[in-house]
């Protein structure tokens, strides 16, 4: 199939090329550049070696296309994967062997969005069982494109590569391995720093933290598995969820022990200490979604306001909303009809109260109006002040045009996100936006943005990555940029909150239902491979 699917992209290459020549020479190139580069990598005679395909890219293309020349004495293909940025922006890849030694690779999607700079492509060659210590074979770059998401060309270079043959030797143990404490609903998330010179790794899982008592339930090329045959909770809270991140009376969690060790041709290293983990709520409940039914999550002495989530079935009147508090210090101000999407059938009644809430204490606010066929629906929720929100005074601003992305936060009372990469933010106010606001949380040092997705702390739900809470980040806004300097994930917010970083494999970007809106550039990127079949480019030294 994935010759098949391979030999189509040729196919339609070979169709549109005189297209896509008429459309390059009425487009204008794009100023700046792409520039792409093969990084080093060493491995074993006799056994396999991964490379990366590294870009960093002002602006950033929607297309790239370029060859690759190798040994084919020494090395042969085994497989390529796409990188992370490459998948967060929907795109696919697809390649071909036009000649003897070279392979043509195009990354493309039906749609507009932009790559990321950073890991766009993997591939694994296998070196021959001749190839001797010290031996250096080149990769080399030929008939490299870039384009725009309106087909305009971008220039591009590209810095060529190599792979080395090492001396054999046994690898070292895995380090900073972690497992997720009930971070995800469908699985436990196991990683480790890559190991220099390993060529795979063997978990070990057992219910004992005794490894003699471990089965090996995974090798792996990667430096994380994702365990989704670890069992979940054997009954679910019927306080509702799905995220993880929290642990409740009412759940019976398996804790499991895992082990991690490298090994290559030469041999393998030690196991490393156990590291504990456990899943956390139904999986099911993770995949359908989570949709808050309260914000803020997490309340201070200064909050005033609230907001409770009404789901009418048909339009919910908003002259009928009413509702009260359990207090009798504190009354309610006002309320205000939010609508969650064009119809008046799900959204947000906003409860201003006459005072904020003082420290350990708690309040139940209840809501109810009337929809189109005359039926009552409500919703109550209880808000527990748990104290001042604590800020870390050398904390630094997240980047946003408003500034809603206020400082690093800590909040008292909700649980740490254990696979989180970076700071707390808040994102303020924690409540449903008027229109959708551009947020921008910067990634730290020395982690992939692409690898990357906003997590919101939901009452009930844990710590849930973007595409599992209904409503909050606008379709398709998810993406990797510089603001001010600072690599930064950005996405449009329809309601504040609680917000870190962490790992996520971000789901495709599905194509649409036709050709009509992403023809042009398709006629135009696709001619790329059969276009550069009639030129031949002179290797880059590197």
């Amino acid at each position: 199939m994935a010759r098949e699917v391979r030999n189509r992209h040729a196919a339609r290459a070979c169709v549109f090329a005189a297209c896509a020549c008429f459309l390059f020479g009425l487009t204008a190139a794009a100023e700046g550049k792409v520039e792409l580069e093969v990084e080093d990598a060493g491995g074993f005679a006799g056994g396999q070696v991964t490379v990366n395909v590294r870009m960093e890219a002002d602006p950033r293309p929607s297309a790239i296309a370029f060859w690759l020349e190798y040994d084919t004495n020494n090395l042969t293909f085994v497989d390529a994967y796409p990188g992370a940025v490459v998948t967060l922006a929907g795109k696919d890849v697809s390649w071909d062997f036009p000649e003897p030694g070279r392979i043509s690779f195009l990354i493309f999607g039906l749609n507009d969005l932009r790559i990321a700079s950073g890991i766009i492509l993997s591939i694994t060659f296998a070196i021959d069982d001749d190839a001797q210590p010290n031996d250096e074979f080149d990769l080399i770059g030929l008939n490299y494109s870039a384009t725009g998401p309106n087909a305009e060309p971008i220039r591009t270079e590209f810095d060529n590569g190599e792979i080395d043959v090492l001396q054999c030797f046994e690898p070292a143990a895995p380090t900073s391995f972690v497992a997720t404490d009930g971070i995800f609903g469908d699985h436990i998330q196991l990683s480790w720093l890559p190991v220099f010179g390993a060529q795979s790794y063997t978990i070990l899982r057992s219910t004992i933290n005794d490894p003699g008592t471990g089965t090996v339930i995974a090798v792996t090329v990667l430096p994380f598995y994702s365990d989704f045959s670890a069992q979940g909770p054997s009954f679910v809270s019927t306080g509702g969820g799905g995220c993880g991140g929290t642990t409740g009376q009412s759940l019976r969690y398996t804790e499991y022990y895992y082990w991690v060790r490298a090994q290559n041709i030469c041999g393998q290293s030690a196991y490393t200490a156990a590291e504990s983990g456990w899943r956390g709520k139904s999986g099911d409940a993770a995949k359908a979604g989570v949709t808050p039914d309260a914000l803020p999550a997490s309340v201070d002495e200064t909050t005033t306001q609230f907001a409770l989530r009404l789901s009418g079935g048909s339009d919910i009147l908003p002259e009928s909303i009413d509702g009260s508090v359990d207090s009798e210090s504190i009354a309610i101000d006002s309320i205000e009809w939010r609508p969650a999407a064009d119809s008046n059938a799900e959204g947000w009644a906003i409860v201003t109260l006459s005072s904020p809430l003082a420290a350990d204490v708690s309040i139940t606010i209840r809501v109810s109006a009337r929809n189109s066929n005359g039926e009552t629906v409500d919703a109550t929720h209880t808000f527990a002040c748990d104290g001042p929100l604590d800020v870390a005074p050398e904390s630094t601003n997240a980047k946003s045009a408003d500034e809603i992305v206020v400082v690093q936060a800590v909040a008292p009372g909700v649980p740490d996100f254990v696979a989180s990469m970076g700071p707390r933010y808040a994102v303020s106010p924690a409540l449903p936006f008027a229109s959708p606001q551009r947020v921008a949380i910067p990634v730290p040092d020395g982690v992939e943005p692409g690898e990357m997705a906003p997590h919101l702390y939901v009452a009930g739900a844990g710590w849930c990555p973007a595409p599992f809470v209904d409503g909050w980040v606008v379709p398709g806004s998810l993406s990797v940029a510089d603001v001010d300097g600072v690599s930064c994930v950005t996405f449009d917010a329809n309601y504040g909150g609680l917000v870190q970083l962490g790992y996520l494999a971000p789901p495709a970007v599905p194509a649409p239902s036709n050709w009509a809106g992403g023809l042009p550039m398709a006629i135009a990127v696709l001619a790329i491979l059969a276009a550069s079949a009639l030129r031949r480019s002179h290797p880059t030294v590197k």
